[in-house]
């Protein structure tokens, strides 16, 4: 009579798969009790998990303040709102004059002040100010239309 075959379905590292391996009868022994045990405190543990919703405690068994822990402005609908917004402003300035996309972009996406961008273009700081005025007005106003 054949001695009976112990096999283990084991994943290799070096390989990064499963494979079958033959073992002793200890060794699959071993094996299935450690696995065992590890399925059932797994098991035993959530059975007698606390679901964070169910705590009760504070001042006269009220329930926790967990809406402290709650970002109510990052929620998938403001982040899609913003998304939209995102989007309406590109289409907005895509359409401006070369020379008016210039000023936002030297001001707002290179972070250069009024002065040092007067400066490069040899004018006044307040006509800068001014542009910059115009142009912020006629964007806010398409924003608007577009009900952003």
């Amino acid at each position: 009579m054949s001695e009976k075959a112990y096999i283990l379905n084991v994943y290799n590292t070096m390989t990064g798969e499963f494979e079958l391996v033959q073992v002793t009868k200890e060794v699959f022994q071993t094996y299935r009790r450690t696995k065992w045990h590890i399925e059932d405190s797994t098991e035993r543990f959530y059975k007698h998990e606390t679901q964070v919703s169910s705590l009760i405690g504070g001042e006269n068994d009220g329930y926790e303040r967990f809406h402290e822990f709650i970002d109510y402005d990052n929620t998938p609908e403001n982040q899609a709102i913003e998304e939209m917004v995102r989007q309406s402003l590109r289409n907005i300035l895509d359409l401006l004059p070369p020379k008016d996309y210039e000023l936002i972009y030297e001001l707002y996406f290179k972070n250069r002040s009024e002065k040092e961008y007067a400066q490069m273009l040899g004018v006044s700081q307040q006509a800068i100010h001014m542009r910059k005025k115009r142009i912020l007005k006629k964007i806010k106003n398409n924003l608007d239309e577009q009900g952003c």
